[in-house]
């Protein structure tokens, strides 16, 4: 397996915590992740 470049870890990061999120809801008072932000 190769290093992946801090772009696609990145990538990869963020949908791990959208498929996270869906089958594990936060608590409210917990903060929103970042990929929220996108545009």
């Amino acid at each position: 397996m190769y290093p992946l470049s801090s772009l696609e870890f990145t990538t990869y990061f963020q949908v791990g915590l959208e498929l996270t999120e869906i089958h594990l809801p936060l608590p409210p008072q917990a903060p929103k992740p970042l990929i929220t932000m996108k545009t």
